[in-house]
Order: structure tokens, then sequence, then C-alpha cells
């Protein structure tokens, strides 16, 4: 089953965003599971919109990648926590 995550990061940028790419590095294009990722600036903060084949798959490379990024970027990366919604996707167009 699909598992789909929203994330708000209240006052987040582009620049911060980049940082936490940055240092994902290559995981970040190579994410085994990975069916559509969109992220951008949205009124007051940054939004990111994926979608995977299951929840079990994000955790897996959010596990081996997000949060060790988070960890090397510091101060760079985002500065409060972000707001998260989960959803069960009806329907992925791409």
């Amino acid at each position: 089953m699909a598992f789909g995550r929203l994330v708000f990061y209240p006052g987040g940028t582009q620049a911060q965003y980049e940082a936490v790419v940055d240092a994902i590095g290559s995981a970040h294009a190579d994410a085994p599971g990975r069916i559509f990722l969109a992220a951008g600036a949205i009124e007051g903060g940054w939004e990111m919109v994926m979608v995977w084949e299951s929840k079990d798959a994000f955790d897996r490379w959010a596990t081996e990648h997000v949060g060790p990024a988070h960890q090397r970027v510091g101060a760079h990366g985002w500065q409060s926590p972000p707001e998260v919604k989960d959803f069960e996707p009806f329907h992925v167009l791409m």
C-alpha cells in the first residue's frame, strides 16, 4: 500500500532544504521505494510532498539518510521541527 507524507517546515527556506539534500548526497536521487517528491516554498515556510511504495520503505530510507544528514548539517538546516501529515494515497499520477 502506498504511503504519502506532507512535511511543512515553518520558516524553512530553499537554502536549508539544499543543505540537507547536499548532506544526503547521491542517496537523495537514489531512494528505493520513492515514487514522487515535490518540494518548494509556500507562504510561511517550506513544503514537501512525497509518495512512497510503503511506509516501511520510507522509514528505512529516512533512518539511513535523513536523520544522519540533519545531524551533519546542524545550524545550516531546519531551525524548527516540521509539521507532518501522513496519508494513504488513493490516486497517484506522475
